[in-house]
């Protein structure tokens, strides 16, 4: 079942209740697979079993509860198997994650964030709770706060349950939605700090900073054409219109390409690489392959010859 074949595991678990009927962990496990599967009806009757057998089962009441809640979308029918749950374990990561989800559908968005947060420090490793208070932050236009837990997600979370996948993907999808979001609700605030930057940066180089657009870059986003390799009296840093989301990383990361090679001028540590004629050699047999490769493609001499003096 772990590695997501709940037909095989159906059909062993199933013998196994011929032999020991009684067997709730089992009968327990049964039910799980065919909620995966979408055959409610079974789960029902098995989980009801489970509890007539063990009426302090807590798994049974959560599963009652998903039942009802994640598969049917009965969240009045669910709410009493997860109090019950709750009661005899308040404690159960998978329980307060999933109750807090219920939370969520309720509007109890502060009682939710709670049971979230207690989830995540019952158990680290499971990624659900992680997403869960990720995306209740959001939908409360929370997106700093919500970045948060998808960092730990990424971190701490386990992915070696197949039925995590989803989660994994989904909140790879919100992150990157998240942080877009954020960087252009802070644009203006962002291009503040690049121009105080570029006013630090003139400080201490001693040369002015000009910014300007230029489409007409080839192979880079943006580059520095800085003063003292150009011999002029500033630093020019050319970047492409892009998308206004990472105009300021773009900037920023240029001038700190200006600070760091004046920091090794002024240390007397700088250094210019030099290709010479048997350095290409090398580098052509290196890429020697690889331009073959673009010959089969239908590359013309000159796109052969542009490609290759970038690689080099």
């Amino acid at each position: 079942a772990r590695r997501g074949d709940y037909e095989g595991a159906k059909k062993l678990l199933a013998k196994t209740l011929e032999y020991l009927p009684a067997h709730t962990d089992a009968r327990r496990n049964l039910a799980m697979a065919h909620l995966e599967t979408g055959n409610y009806d079974e789960a029902l009757d098995h989980l009801i079993d489970v509890l007539r057998l063990d009426p302090k089962d807590v798994w049974g009441y959560i599963l009652l509860g998903n039942t009802y809640a994640k598969y049917q979308g009965d969240f009045v029918t669910a709410e009493p198997f997860y109090k019950k749950a709750y009661a005899l374990n308040p404690n159960d990561p998978y329980l307060l994650n999933n109750y807090a989800a219920l939370k969520v559908h309720n509007g109890q968005f502060d009682h939710a964030e709670q049971m979230f947060h207690q989830a995540i420090q019952a158990d680290a490793s499971y990624p659900h709770s992680y997403l869960g208070l990720a995306i209740l932050h959001s939908n409360r236009t929370k997106n700093i706060e919500a970045i948060e837990p998808l960092r730990q997600l990424f971190t701490k979370a386990s992915a070696d349950d197949p039925r995590s996948k989803p989660v994994f993907e989904q909140a790879r999808v919100l992150y990157a939605t998240l942080n877009r979001q954020t960087a252009e609700e802070n644009h203006d605030v962002l291009m503040t700090f690049i121009e105080s930057r570029a006013k630090a940066v003139e400080a201490i180089t001693g040369f002015a900073v000009e910014i300007t657009e230029d489409n007409s870059l080839s192979g880079v986003t943006a580059k520095s054409l800085i003063a003292w390799k150009h011999h002029t009296n500033q630093h020019r840093i050319l970047h492409k219109t892009a998308s206004p989301v990472i105009v300021p990383h773009l900037i920023a990361h240029e001038l700190e390409h200006i600070l760091l090679e004046h920091e090794a001028r002024s240390a007397n540590v700088n250094q210019q690489f030099v290709v010479r004629g048997f350095h290409r050699e090398h580098a052509q047999n290196l890429i020697r392959d690889d331009v073959q490769k673009l010959v089969k493609e239908g590359f013309s001499p000159e796109q052969l010859k542009e490609t290759e003096n970038s690689w080099i």
